[in-house]
């Protein structure tokens, strides 16, 4: 032990990996895994969450804490209509350059989510897993990105509608 460095009263690691991989005809396959492990007194502040920003669709508004969590995502996308690119010119001056290269697209995607959270005195189970899966409409539109609406059905088969901006992951 050390008197310069003294144990620390919170240790935390975490990781998120993802892959994309491209398929036939415009299909692409994209997993992730994150993981963030905590060791120590975790303060209030300090807790890991599955809602807010780190969702399970099919569980798109519960929230959840822990100390720690696992996000396991995977998603088969596909191109309906590829992205292209329009100038609105002078019909836009007022715009100006925020009128040039707007991208418009249509994708589509099945997906299946599961994430835990769970504190360090007890052991990770099966059960603590929120999981979902379902299909998305994808809108590549300017200035948002991507608009999602998707429908997403949890393990007791409950279903959901899903309205939100950007790519998931």
């Amino acid at each position: 032990r050390s008197t310069l460095f003294p144990d620390p009263a919170l240790f935390r690691s975490g990781i998120d990996a993802r892959v994309y991989q491209p398929l036939l005809a415009g299909a692409s396959l994209a997993l992730r895994s994150a993981f963030d492990l905590s060791q120590g007194q975790i303060p209030v502040y300090g807790k890991t969450f599955i809602g807010y920003s780190e969702r399970v669709r099919g569980y798109f508004n519960t929230r959840q804490e822990g100390d720690n969590r696992v996000i396991l995502e995977a998603e088969l996308r596909f191109t309906i209509l590829p992205i292209r690119y329009f100038d609105l010119g002078n019909k836009a001056y007022l715009l100006g350059p925020y009128g040039d290269n707007l991208p418009f697209g249509i994708s589509a995607g099945l997906f299946y989510d599961a994430g835990a959270v769970w504190d360090q005195s007890r052991t990770l189970h099966e059960s603590d897993f929120l999981k979902g899966f379902g299909a998305g409409l994808h809108l590549h539109v300017p200035y948002v990105d991507v608009l999602r609406l998707e429908y997403a059905f949890n393990e007791e088969r409950n279903g959901q509608f899903i309205f939100d901006i950007g790519v998931y992951f």
